[in-house]
């Protein structure tokens, strides 16, 4: 299957294991690109093509994060001079966006680690890798809205957008949930060490 999809154009097509790879291939490249920031940012496989089974737009989606909000803005330049597009009107709170390719083949989301906007691209996509059931239910309403809004991103987001919210609402609820079973493992496990246990 081709990866890039034209500017504008909406096409939802069957999951293919060789975007995986695709994304291999381009996080050596972008380490590459960014050799010279240390630490070196974390780049993690984000968005529909990371979910294994997922019907996705082909194109792959990364996330890149930097230990240190002075990098991101350092990255962006690097990455612009080596042929990625910065794409302002696409950036979101805390968040800057770039793209490769005519058509687009690649997405970037430039963050600082640790920040809720880097929690949020890995909290969704982690929770829709554990909910396959969820995943399938997303796929049939992206690929009914790719039908119906194929020449417009705009609308094909607008009404996508809601069950957006409501997948990551779910998927916050359910890491909470996971932070408090850790938190409450290890009470006891310091609470039975202390007691002798």
């Amino acid at each position: 299957m081709t990866l890039g999809l034209a500017k504008g154009q909406v096409q939802v097509v069957p999951y293919d294991p060789a975007w995986a790879e695709d994304f291999a291939t381009e996080r050596q490249e972008v380490l590459r690109i960014l050799a010279e920031l240390r630490p070196a940012p974390t780049i993690e496989h984000i968005g529909s093509t990371a979910i294994p089974g997922l019907a996705a737009k082909p194109i792959i989606d990364i996330a890149i994060g930097f230990p240190a909000r002075a990098q991101v803005s350092k990255g962006l330049r690097l990455l612009k001079a080596a042929g990625r597009d910065y794409v302002k009107a696409a950036n979101q709170p805390g968040m800057l966006f770039m793209a490769l390719g005519d058509p687009r083949r690649f997405h970037y989301h430039l963050v600082a680690l640790g920040t809720p906007a880097w929690g949020k691209l890995i909290t969704f996509r982690n929770y829709l890798r554990r909910h396959p059931v969820v995943a399938a239910e997303y796929a049939v309403m992206k690929q009914t809205l790719a039908q119906k809004f194929p020449d417009s991103r705009f609308d094909y987001m607008r009404f996508k957008r809601p069950l957006l919210r409501a997948i990551l609402q779910r998927s916050y609820a359910e890491a909470r949930r996971r932070r408090f079973a850790v938190a409450v493992r290890q009470a006891l496990a310091v609470a039975e060490f202390e007691s002798g246990g």
